[in-house]
């Protein structure tokens, strides 16, 4: 399972007011084709097709990725999700909830400015560039949403990838490492040395 922020350019996450004083929260917890920073030792990249086929019948939002504090949910909708060539925008209304109303004061005051993401992978369906300094994932398709929403903190540190990040980075150093010996220059032989081979004799 990996865990990711919207660390990505334009995916603030906001408080809209309605006409009629309900109070509306909409965000960007996806952003596609925008290379994100440094996630602890690799960079990702997410495109639209990866979301193609993904069920998004009952997916979770919450806040600070705490499953106790549930802002909304596909199934019950309660929580609206919608693809668009930008990324993946959400939008629920303040449930009424202590947690729901401080959430959108902390909005309002800029407190909270992020969004995160909750998804599983399957490690084939991710294309590694190992040219560039940093390497960088490129993700074709997610398998599994489970939960997005607004977030206080980035998930990573730079410094730290966390528990799920770590299973991306040991996936990339397998990648890296098949793709390192693809790189490497096959060994050439020469016709004497084929005949030379030949005419050699086993020891025993």
């Amino acid at each position: 399972m990996e865990q990711r922020e919207a660390i990505f350019e334009n995916a603030e996450v906001r408080a809209v007011a309605g006409e009629n004083g309900d109070v509306t929260i909409e965000g960007y917890g996806v952003v596609f084709n925008q290379v994100s920073r440094n996630l602890g030792g690799f960079q990702e990249i997410i495109q639209r097709e990866a979301f193609e086929n993904v069920d998004l019948g009952d997916v979770v939002a919450t806040f600070n990725h705490n499953f106790d504090y549930v802002l909304g949910r596909t199934s019950q909708g309660t929580l609206q999700l919608e693809l668009d060539d930008h990324g993946l925008k959400y939008r629920f209304k303040d449930t009424g909830t202590s947690y729901s109303q401080d959430l959108v004061k902390n909005l309002e005051n800029g407190n909270v400015r992020g969004s995160s993401f909750m998804f599983t992978v399957d490690y084939d369906d991710i294309d590694w560039d190992f040219e560039r300094k940093v390497p960088l994932a490129e993700i074709k398709r997610i398998d599994r949403l489970i939960e997005l929403g607004p977030v206080t903190m980035p998930a990573y540190p730079q410094t730290d990838a966390g528990v799920a990040g770590r299973n991306m980075v040991e996936a990339m150093k397998q990648a890296k490492e098949q793709w390192e010996r693809s790189q490497k220059p096959k060994e050439r032989v020469s016709v004497e040395d084929l005949k030379l081979r030949r005419k050699r004799k086993p020891l025993f």
